[in-house]
């Protein structure tokens, strides 16, 4: 074999694995951009992992539309209706989302922290925004009612801001803690501390429900 040849051996193999190795990182990529935008972008908080697995295995495009089908279908609360009210509410939420998180033009709100609740939880019964309370990050506190026995009957769900520019971060009790919370050099680090400054800042239901 000649030199040349070998040189095209090697960039034509070098393609095949690199093409390989793109699609083994994103499975998607070789879908048609109708569906990869349905799994990626519309369904990816309800979708379970065996009917992803599924869906990224189909051989054609025939068959990918009557997942898709069957999919909606089987979220549907009243098979005898004309109308998927489960599935108009998904979209409803996803277009909510993207319209109210993130950047507008980019429709990526549903990548966000509070898009991914919105679209899995819904609409809050209430919500309380403390926007820049003295020495503590801005806060936003979302208020649930559970219809499903699955999650608790009352529940919230806290978001704050890492600086003034970022997006509104989901609040973890356990990985975070009061103390991120606060930016006071006074309760550095220092869990106890902090959880005492929200108590006398925003007052004892804020704290608890930082540490809960």
């Amino acid at each position: 074999m000649s030199r040349f040849c070998r040189s095209l051996f090697l960039v034509v193999l070098f393609s095949l694995l690199s093409a390989s190795l793109l699609r083994a990182v994103d499975p998607t990529k070789s879908l048609a951009p109708a569906y990869r935008h349905w799994i990626s972008e519309e369904v990816p908080y309800i979708i379970t992992s065996e009917e992803r697995e599924q869906f990224l295995s189909l051989r054609n495009d025939s068959e990918r539309d009557n997942f898709i089908k069957s999919f909606w279908a089987a979220r549907n609360p009243d098979p005898n209706s004309d109308t998927n009210s489960y599935e108009e509410e998904h979209y409803r939420r996803l277009a909510y989302a993207n319209q109210h998180f993130g950047n507008i033009e980019r429709q990526d709100g549903w990548r966000s922290d509070q898009g991914r609740i919105y679209i899995t939880l819904g609409e809050p019964q209430q919500k309380v925004t403390y926007p820049s309370p003295r020495n503590m990050r801005p806060i936003i506190i979302w208020f649930y009612q559970s219809p499903t026995p699955a999650l608790p009957i009352h529940f919230y769900v806290l978001f704050y801001k890492r600086s003034a520019g970022d997006p509104y971060t989901l609040y973890s009790p356990y990985q975070d803690g009061p103390a991120r919370l606060v930016t006071g050099l006074e309760a550095l680090n220092d869990q106890s501390h902090s959880l005492d400054i929200v108590r006398r800042l925003l007052g004892d239901e804020v704290a608890r429900t930082t540490i809960s």
